[in-house]
């Protein structure tokens, strides 16, 4: 089958592609449109189909391993089995070699895909019948794709995971080390089974290996490392290239794995009988800030400019001195603060104007020489060097998490790489009994749980032992709103400004605050002239014409907010603007100059 007469009678969705060329003809050929020329390329629209396009021949050895009769084989003449087609649909995916893997990368850099499951819509093929860099793409064995017997995506990971490994193991008199050590992040890290991993490293090592180490998945004590194995970074290799490598097939490596050391296959035994812990006394929480943050890891959130690092510098102070914080109690001990964004110059002015002179808080700069490490990269280290030099350390404050945020790996969704970045920090302050607060920032959007404003994925929610966000509210005026939901705690919710030296205080419950008075009279204003139904927008809009000629004619109001004349034109547009901001909706502004009542 080599023509597109031939394919389009067997059923195969053909699309026409440059001469000599992968580049589909038209921008409507996913729909199917564009007529085939002389001369065209046949491509294969994966609608229907699966195309496993193997780049590395390394590939073939293993491929043999697993369910291949279901599938038509063709390529060129310089790699014939290059392509193997299946029947059905999956996700699109691609191995690459990362480049931390020297000499391999530097000497096949052009060839560092390994191999691309493609499939879908937006996707095809270049099939027999076709020209591709001066060679003709033939049938090395066709017969009618039929779907995959089994789990193509796992057999496909064990393909490509042993291409990598056969690419670069084969350092001389270390083989058997490098298998060994590979066995036990298969079982520790990837939860493979005993029998898989026997299997793999056995025809990764061609059968080469003596018998003492022949059984590699048992000698593997369930993914513990044995006494006495060299770590792979002892073997000289990259450890970002090897934490790269097996997250490419799904597996996360921990720190550990890096540490040459034994571990206990009984640690079980370490854990606590129920009926123990429930005789145990458990003391009460040691809190940094009365009922807030407690040691471990806290996120304060809120939008940009909203006054969270002017909140954190007040907070880093009043730890500082043992000062309350909100309105809470705060223990006293050293502090570390991470000021990422602003300057040295920023900061002093800032305390200039707050009124607070700190001592012993030791602050870390953006500009910093050398500049401050990011997480998973130097970052737990400075911070544990930090905690073993001082006398009493209670807090970090990192501001802002994104400075020191590491992106792990591209093929990590979003939660693994949050979940990566945090966890360490989070056994960190658990283990000194301090508090890492981050500040971070909210989505744009509104969410239906404020809390899920938080930016970032679930996985910075899952380390959290506080999380605070500082959010504006329609209902408490020009005022904020502080939620927080402390470990162990009732969840909390107030009211909270800054005072003229710039410092967050405790207002009290939602809505204890009263509006100013203008504003109640604009509120007043508008339910009155609206005259309709709000909820279905049915009445006429309230022009800012009518609204202003109300409020100076109101000589009540007047008296009432002790003016001795009525408010001018640019008060109440001034009022009105700040009334009608999405963020408050004390009313609403429809367009230009008319208002309604807010439907809240």
């Amino acid at each position: 089958m080599n023509t597109v007469e031939e394919y389009k009678q067997n059923n195969y969705s053909v699309i026409p592609c440059e001469e000599a060329s992968r580049k589909p003809i038209g921008k409507e050929w996913q729909n199917n449109v564009i007529p085939f020329k002389p001369g065209n390329n046949i491509g294969l629209h994966l609608i229907e189909h699966i195309d496993i396009d193997i780049d590395n021949p390394n590939c073939h050895k293993y491929l043999d391993n697993i369910k291949l009769k279901g599938c038509a084989v063709y390529g060129r003449k310089s790699n014939p089995q290059s392509h193997l087609l299946f029947k059905g649909q999956t996700e699109y995916k691609k191995w690459v070699m990362h480049d931390s893997f020297e000499p391999w990368f530097s000497k096949f850099k052009k060839k560092a895909t390994i191999l691309e499951i493609r499939s879908g819509k937006g996707k095809q093929s270049i099939v027999p019948g076709s020209v591709l860099e001066g060679e003709e793409v033939e049938w090395e064995k066709y017969v009618e794709p039929r779907a995959y017997p089994g789990n193509l995506r796992k057999d496909i990971e064990y393909v490509v995971l042993a291409t990598m490994l056969d690419i670069i193991y084969a350092k001389e008199g270390k083989r058997d080390d490098f298998c060994y050590s590979v066995a036990c992040i298969l079982m520790k890290w990837g939860k493979w089974e005993e029998e898989k991993i026997n299997y793999f490293i056995e025809t990764l090592a061609d059968n080469n290996l003596d018998d003492k180490r022949r059984k590699f998945g048992t000698k593997a004590y369930k993914g513990n490392r044995p006494k006495g194995l060299p770590t792979l970074k002892e073997l000289g290799y990259s450890v970002e290239g090897i934490k790269h490598l097996f997250s490419e097939v799904g597996i996360i490596i921990g720190k550990e794995e890096f540490k040459k050391e034994t571990l206990d296959p009984s640690a079980w035994r370490q854990g606590i009988r129920a009926e123990t812990l429930a005789k145990e006394v458990i003391k009460p929480i040691d809190w940094i800030v009365e009922n807030i943050i407690s040691p471990g890891l806290c996120i304060i959130a809120g939008k940009s400019k909203i006054g969270k690092s002017w909140l954190v510098l007040w907070l880093s102070y009043a730890v500082e001195f043992g000062k309350d914080f909100l309105g809470r109690r705060c223990a006293k001990g050293d502090v570390l603060h991470y000021s990422l964004e602003d300057g040295k110059r920023r900061i002093k002015n800032r305390w200039q104007k707050m009124g607070i002179e700190p001592t012993e808080t030791y602050y870390q700069f953006r500009d910093r020489k050398p500049k401050i490490p990011i997480l998973t990269m130097g970052l737990e280290e400075e911070i544990e060097d930090w905690v073993k030099h001082i006398n009493n350390p209670k807090m970090v404050v990192i501001d802002v998490y994104v400075k020191v945020k590491k992106t792990i790996a591209k093929n990590l969704n979003s939660y693994e790489n949050d979940n990566y970045n945090l966890q360490n920090l989070q056994t960190l302050a658990t283990k000194y009994n301090i508090a890492i607060v981050l500040v971070h920032h909210t989505k744009k959007g509104s969410e239906t749980d404020v809390f899920d404003e938080i930016n970032g994925s679930a996985g910075i929610q899952s380390n959290m032992d506080s999380m605070c966000v500082i959010s504006s509210n329609r209902k408490v005026g020009k005022n904020s709103v502080f939620q927080c939901i402390p470990k162990d705690a009732e969840q909390l919710e107030f009211e909270i400004a800054m005072n003229e030296n710039m410092i967050w205080e405790d207002k009290g419950p939602i809505g204890s605050t009263s509006l100013t008075t203008l504003q109640k009279g604009i509120i007043k204003v508008v339910e009155k002239l609206y005259n309709g139904n709000v909820a279905e927008s049915s009445g006429t809009p309230v022009k800012a014409k009518q609204i202003i000629e109300a409020i100076q004619q109101d000589t009540e109001l007047t008296e009432e907010a002790g003016r001795k004349e009525p408010y001018t034109k640019a008060d109440i547009n001034k009022t009105l603007s700040r009334m009608s901001d999405p963020d408050r909706h004390l009313i609403m502004k429809t367009k230009r100059g008319e208002y309604t009542p807010s439907v809240f």
